[in-house]
């Protein structure tokens, strides 16, 4: 059958590593095309990865794709039908949803991953996508992501540091999370001052404390496996999805007004309000000055790439993280993340102790291989950086970690995160009842990851997630560059119930995605234990990456007379008993109709048809989107065709 399909593949001549030095995917070509699924095959490599006793580093893979001379953006391409095929020494853990990929090490090790003509299949079946007949480009990202493994961890000290609205153990409240079960109302708590999220009041001595919603089962308390991006989400990585979205999404997630063929006002750096245009506190993201029309996506650029992306609301970071399939961290992953198994160290930012320097100068150029102070392993204090393109802001992601630095002079957390408390805020889940009087609902977040689709505004479209128009439910940790150096620690929870739904110069995102059962990673193999002081390493930034477009190009129909034949499904709602009628051929003699699920899967097949009307039976197949393909002498008669079942 595979003989009959005539394609013609054209890839560009130059890859681009988009946006970053080190994390590279190349070589993106399409392999075994069949009308409705196509294997996508790539190289994908980077530096400074392991794989110890305790945990490793990965790549997040998905796929995008698009009709040739679309205007509706990017879609998120569905993987899946076959397993993942990857060199030796290659693990993957896929997902069920078929949004992406997680390649890393199979063995334990340290230094640079490659993984040569790694394949995964599009089933473009189940996302309507037809690879006869038409044109469609893809492009393959990649994110590097750090495994959390299941395990336990502590929230609070017995001598408390007398951060803002730290975690306290009072009245037989938690200081340790040991498991995922259902957590009852109060089961955290902390001084009640306001600004770390209230509900759920107790007073003890003549002090209030406020304590956590209930948190079911579902709620992610950190206990669980989840991956975790290794930097903050940078400017290249949010140009790259701007450039992924329709102009009425586009408009929607830059503060600037760029529903026009000029923005708004002249300004062109479309992340900064407009009363910051000409100090935009090191955002470099910009539109064209004229000429972007009105209807079409306009083409962002951003001149540092590598550096974090600061000015997103909260609306822009859930958009980013459905887009990519990922999900945010509540604050307990957050908490998890940091410390690790470790107990509480009183005041201690994310690597695991009270010493902290600030960045004060920027050497080099700013390509993404600049560096800063040998000693500094953080950004706060408002600093006005000397070299480099100066002003106040936000660093490049993963500044601080050099060759052979340690835990404390890379600023990372204890499994190998960088600037958890440093740069930019961290936007998570809070655990708070209420925020401001209003109940943040903060209990039905689930932990479910996106689904790689936006609504039709550009929002974010998953229930249980706080939402984009007051943003309850979501808070700040970690710190950032313009606050002091108390505001980083670890514990210090004085935006803990805030959502703050405003934009400023300082607030970023990354996200996670919580693996377990039959995707849990394998357990390594070889001999190494525990800890590789790799994942404290770092050099020119390799944070993510994504490939040029890759044109598939349909040079005619499956067969040379599919494309005059016509098809109907009647009746229209289906019943168990229906037919597929043809038109524009010769009556069938000997005809083969198979139905595939949207996975790709054959799930009936009905043989020895003749005619023009092809009776199948649908009864007992579950309700969803269904596509049939009908051979005879094992040929395509008629180009495959989708039905749906109520």
């Amino acid at each position: 059958m595979l003989k009959r399909y005539a394609f013609l593949l054209f890839l560009l001549l130059f890859w681009r590593a988009t946006q970053a030095n080190n994390l590279t995917v190349s070589n993106v070509r399409l392999v075994n095309i069949t009308s409705g699924t196509a294997d996508i095959q790539f190289d994908i490599r980077w530096d400074n990865s392991w794989r110890d006793a305790t945990n490793w580093d990965a790549a997040w893979v998905f796929v995008k794709y698009r009709a040739v001379g679309s205007n509706n953006g990017w879609s998120h391409a569905t993987l899946g039908v076959n397993r993942p095929v990857v060199p030796t020494d290659v693990a993957f853990s896929d997902t069920p949803d078929g949004t992406g990929i997680l390649l890393h090490r199979a063995r334990t090790g340290s230094g640079s991953f490659a993984a040569t003509s790694a394949r995964v299949t599009w089933n473009a079946l189940s996302n309507g996508a037809m690879l006869t007949g038409s044109n469609f480009e893809i492009k393959v990202f990649a994110t590097e992501m750090v495994y959390i493994p299941e395990q336990a961890f502590n929230l609070n000290a017995t001598t408390q540091s007398a951060l803002d609205s730290e975690f306290e153990s009072v009245a037989g409240s938690l200081s340790r999370i040991e498991n995922e079960a259902a957590l009852p109302v109060g089961a955290l708590r902390w001084i009640n001052t306001g600004s770390g999220g209230s509900g759920n009041e107790l007073s003890i001595g003549g002090t209030t404390y406020a304590g956590s919603a209930a948190l079911p089962a579902t709620y992610p308390k950190g206990f669980g496996a989840h991956y975790c991006m290794k930097y903050e989400l940078s400017q290249g990585q949010y140009t790259d999805f701007l450039n992924c979205l329709s102009r009425t999404q586009q408009v929607r997630r830059v503060p600037v007004d760029i529903s026009a063929d000029s923005p708004a006002g002249g300004n062109t750096y479309v992340m900064v309000p407009t009363g910051l245009a000409s100090t935009p506190q090191r955002n470099t993201i910009t539109c064209p000055a004229s000429g972007m029309g009105t209807t079409s996506p306009v083409v962002f650029s951003c001149a540092r790439p590598d550096r974090a992306a600061n000015f997103l609301i909260w609306a822009d970071g859930a958009a980013y993280l459905d887009w990519a399939g990922l999900a945010p961290m509540t604050e307990l992953q957050y908490e998890k993340i940091c410390r690790g198994p470790e107990p509480v160290v009183a005041g201690e930012y994310a690597w695991g102790n009270a010493n902290i320097t600030a960045a004060r100068t920027i050497s080099g150029p700013e390509n993404g291989s600049e560096t800063t102070d040998q000693a500094a392993n953080c950004a706060y204090g408002n600093v006005t950086f000397m070299g480099g393109d100066g002003d106040v802001g936000p660093l490049r992601c993963g500044i601080f970690a050099k060759a052979n630095t340690t835990r404390e002079q890379s600023g990372a957390t204890y499994y190998g995160v960088m600037e958890m408390t440093s740069n930019c805020w961290e936007r998570c889940i809070t655990v708070a009842a209420q925020d401001g009087g209003q109940p943040t609902n903060a209990g039905l977040f689930d932990g479910r990851p996106g689904d790689g689709a936006l609504a039709a505004n550009g929002d974010h479209n998953q229930l249980t997630w706080p939402n984009s128009t007051d943003a309850l439910g979501s808070n700040f940790r970690g710190g950032n560059w313009s606050r002091p150096d108390v505001w980083a620690a670890v514990s210090d929870r004085r935006y803990g119930g805030g959502a703050i739904a405003d934009r400023t110069g300082h607030r970023s995102i990354r996200g996670v995605r919580t693996m377990s059962g039959s995707t849990a990673p394998s357990t390594p193999t070889g001999s190494g234990t525990g800890f590789s002081n790799t994942k404290f390493w770092g050099g020119a930034f390799d944070g993510y990456a994504s490939s040029s477009p890759a044109l598939v190009q349909a040079v005619r129909n499956a067969c040379a007379t599919c494309g005059q034949v016509a098809a109907v499904v009647l009746p229209q709602p289906l019943t168990e008993t229906a037919v597929l009628r043809l038109s524009g051929r010769p009556a069938l003699r000997n005809a083969t109709l198979l139905l595939r699920d949207a996975l790709g899967r054959s799930v009936r097949q009905f043989s020895h048809l003749s005619g023009l009307e092809l009776p199948f039976n649908c009864g007992g197949l579950a309700p969803g989107v269904y596509f049939y393909e009908v051979q005879e002498a094992g040929e395509p008669v008629v180009n495959p065709g989708r039905l749906l079942i109520e």
